[in-house]
């Protein structure tokens, strides 16, 4: 039967009852979703190791939705019958509070259910909501504040100046109306702006007497006057209304657990991604691992079958041509032949399950196929004729037998304990997920990597003829010159004269891995080698990168930096875990490398900034640069905190045009004054001096201030944290600092500056948080110069003897 959001409380209660009959023997599930990977780098490959293949099955189910799931209860009645009972949920998440669901859509799985009657109206509009089951605790400490702040004043609420205007203005509101003859039963409306000044109303109601009752409307608060016997049953009400709809947004999550609760064996059929799907959507979030997903997964449901891996396990997948889930049924349907009308209850609400199967047995297809609850229905049926074969794969009886159906129900689960807990793999060497194992992996013994060692495609090589003493089972494909070869046994070992004649090179699977994984390790370091000499280079330490030349020179060394980015080095189809390529005390080496070549960095840092530069002389003296600035001199000083700062007076590569913005001011103000000194009162001569002053003493202040603020400071990342980070940072890739976000790298200047704004040519380096200050008090003391020299330039002249030499009076 179907179930919305309409229908579901009663349906919840009917299957809860369900599943508490002794009857019930197993459950069956299915379910539909808005998608299967979320891109196509997602995809399962032939040679996942059980690890990625969960990272991949892991990504979709956080990112896609369930839209439908079906859940089929098996019972065994005193009769010895079986019955099947269905009920095919449609489910949607809707907001709740701050609770606002995202997922992923993907077109053709829309696609698949628009084409088997999905009906997305009754998705959305009818969908029974729900909630992670992790956050239900939450949700009812959140609910529980709530229902205190019912009745609970609120002494310590902070207000702003507008809130306290406000609430005196409520207050006076309710003094008027309760003054002005209020009676009991009567409400008082108070327009508000948004839901902070609602809370402020509700506050001030409350303080203000044990008679009033505040309850948000449309448009503000409504205030009413009650007895205090009326009001308890108003909060009482409240009170309901808020647990309902918590307990509304909790919705389909109660049937998981319920199902977990009951400990029934879950039967699915391929069922790997609807477990994942359901643990993360409405149990709690996937884990990281693997092996914590396995535990968690039995804790929620402990006895898990999927028919699937069983048929294929079994001697009757050998008799199948298909083991997909429509298949096994019409296998089921047809030989094991279980009666509609026995199988399923005669109740109204499961009519169209019955008419669907009475279509199939008819040679029709139900319309109901890919429907979840049908899914669900079909894999029941299966299970039970799985059961119904014995061991060997043979049919003894009918589905229905007249008598010792649970004596043999009891014996067949007992003799497919070996299938307990497994889930089948598609697309994998490895035939199930074995959750019970936490430690399982797969033997790759089988495999051999295979390139050509000439110009020709590895699709033209008969691997038939390079394992001629093995048979092969698969083929992948790595590129043009490489593949990977499955055989159905360990291979014999190739002799050099069949690789020469054929043109190919054979390596084991775990050799080429690990072969793989040294040449990505030695990749790695050579370009860390790089960026730390860059980074020496920007922080001008030659020395340095002249002792980690010679470091590199007399011995293979990790050079790790904190803030290099971890790259997956894994060429296509090659999925092997890294521990098969280095060991444990490599690992160990390269983690002390690391650590020892970031306090070399961290040492090196400690030390004064810049380098000398011979090339950078002004005068006899040999200046150090810091990035291409020249630093004219380095002082320490103590800051607030203690810790000791540096300060530098620091002059930018462009120096040359600090001496021509200089020359324009002096040699301007010299003309300006050689003409009007004479004419000029002595105030205004004063004035002059003072505003070119201001001007020089800014322009000064600009060019010789430290911009960057000590942000060149490396600021070197934990060794367990990653380079880049989602916050208001950033990281430099040709300084090597990670930053604040309004920082900025010069290209003229060579160095990151905070709050970077632009680089002057004029001032001769770049304009930032240091000198900001400084650039706009120039810019302002210059325009004010300026225009007092325009000022004074037109009121001396004058105008009256210029008119008469025009008129050559």
């Amino acid at each position: 039967m179907n179930v919305a959001r309409h229908n579901f409380a009663q349906c919840l209660s009917d299957l809860q009852k369900d599943l508490q009959l002794p009857t019930c023997r197993f459950v069956a599930i299915d379910t539909e979703f808005t998608g299967l990977s979320p891109n196509e780098f997602e995809r399962e490959q032939y040679l996942d190791t059980l690890e990625q293949r969960y990272r991949k099955v892991k990504r979709a189910g956080e990112s896609f939705l369930i839209t439908q799931f079906g859940l089929s209860t098996v019972h065994l009645d005193q009769k010895d019958q079986f019955h099947i009972k269905t009920w095919n949920f449609y489910v949607f998440p809707r907001p709740y509070g701050s609770l606002d669901e995202r997922f992923l859509c993907q077109a053709s799985s829309l696609q698949f259910l628009s084409e088997h009657g999905f009906d997305f109206n009754k998705f959305i509009g009818d969908g029974i909501p729900f909630v992670n089951l992790s956050k239900t605790s939450v949700m009812k400490k959140r609910l529980q504040r709530r229902i205190d702040g019912l009745t609970r004043v609120n002494k310590n609420l902070q207000l702003s100046d507008d809130g306290v205007a406000f609430q005196k203005d409520v207050k006076e509101q309710l003094d008027q109306w309760i003054s002005g003859g209020a009676k009991k039963g009567e409400k008082l409306l108070v327009p508000t702006r948004n839901s902070f000044y609602s809370m402020v109303v509700h506050e001030t109601a409350r303080a203000k007497a044990s008679y009033l009752y505040s309850e948000g409307v449309d448009g503000g608060v409504e205030v009413s006057y009650v007895s205090k016997k009326i009001k308890e049953e108003l909060i009482a009400g409240k009170v309901r209304e808020m647990k309902r709809e918590m307990d509304e947004a909790i919705g389909f999550s109660k049937v998981i657990e319920v199902l977990s609760e009951s400990k029934l064996p879950v039967v699915g059929h391929n069922a790997l991604l609807d477990f994942v799907y359901v643990f993360h959507q409405f149990y709690k979030p996937l884990p990281e691992t693997l092996a914590d997903f396995k535990t968690q997964l039995l804790e929620l449901f402990p006895v898990i079958y999927d028919t699937k891996h069983v048929t294929l396990r079994s001697p009757l997948g050998d008799k199948l041509k298909s083991t997909g889930l429509s298949s096994l049924f019409e296998y089921m349907r047809e030989n094991v032949k279980p009666e509609p009308e026995s199988l399923i209850p005669s109740d109204e609400r499961f009519d169209t399950y019955r008419q669907a199967l009475k279509a199939e047995a008819d040679g029709n297809e139900s319309s109901l196929c890919h429907e979840a609850g049908f899914d669900a229905f079909m894999t029941a049926v299966c299970f039970l004729g799985l059961l119904a074969h014995d061991a060997k794969g043979e049919l003894p009886d009918q589905l229905v037998p007249k008598e010792g159906s649970s004596a043999r129900l009891k014996v067949r689960l007992e003799e497919m304990e070996s299938f307990k807990n497994q889930l089948n793999l598609m697309i994998s060497d490895q035939s199930f997920l074995d959750l019970g194992n936490v430690s399982q992996t797969i033997d790759r013994g089988r495999v051999y990597h295979v390139s050509s060692t000439t110009k020709r495609r590895i699709q033209h090589v008969r691997m038939e003829d390079v394992f001629k003493s093995s048979k092969v089972q698969r083929i992948v494909r790595d590129s043009d010159q490489d593949a990977f070869v499955v055989l159905t046994e360990p291979a014999e070992a190739v002799n050099d004269e069949t690789k020469a004649e054929l043109g190919v090179s054979i390596t084991t699977y775990d050799e080429h891995v690990a072969a793989t994984a040294e040449k990505s390790r030695l990749e790695k370091e050579e370009a860390d080698r790089k960026l730390f000499e860059k980074i020496s280079a920007a922080r001008g330490s030659g020395e340095t990168a002249t002792a980690a030349s010679s470091d590199a020179t007399e011995a293979p060394k990790t050079v790790e930096l904190p803030m290099s980015i971890e790259s997956d080095s894994e060429p296509r189809g090659v999925h092997a875990a890294t521990a098969a390529a280095a060991s444990a005390s490599s690992a160990r080496n390269k983690c002390e490398a690391k650590r020892a070549e970031v306090q070399r960095l961290r040492e090196r840092l400690d030390k004064p900034l810049g380098t000398t530069d011979p090339l950078s002389c002004l005068c006899c003296c040999k200046l150090r640069r810091l990035g291409h600035c020249y630093i004219l001199h380095e002082r320490r000083v103590a800051a607030a905190d203690g810790s000791m700062d540096t300060k530098l007076v620091i002059v930018g590569p462009h120096w040359i045009g600090v001496l021509v913005t200089l020359g324009i001011v002096l040699v301007s103000t010299s003309m300006f004054l050689s003409q009007h000194v004479a004419i000029m009162p002595w105030y205004d001569t004063l004035i002059t001096f003072g505003l070119c002053s201001m001007t020089l003493y800014y322009l000064f202040q600009t060019t010789c201030t430290d911009p960057a603020e000590g942000v060149m400071e490396v600021q070197a990342a934990p060794l367990d944290e990653p380079r880049r980070r989602p916050s208001r940072r950033r990281f430099c890739d040709i300084c090597g600092i990670e930053q604040d976000r309004s920082t900025g790298h010069c290209e003229d200047c060579g160095v990151c500056v905070a709050g970077y704004d632009h680089h002057c040519p004029w001032m001769g380096k770049c304009i930032g948080r240091g000198n900001m200050h400084a650039f706009k008090m120039f810019n302002v003391s210059w325009v004010v110069y300026v225009t007092f020299v325009l000022f004074v330039a037109i009121t001396s002249v004058d105008w009256g003897h210029a008119v008469r030499l025009e008129r050559g009076l």
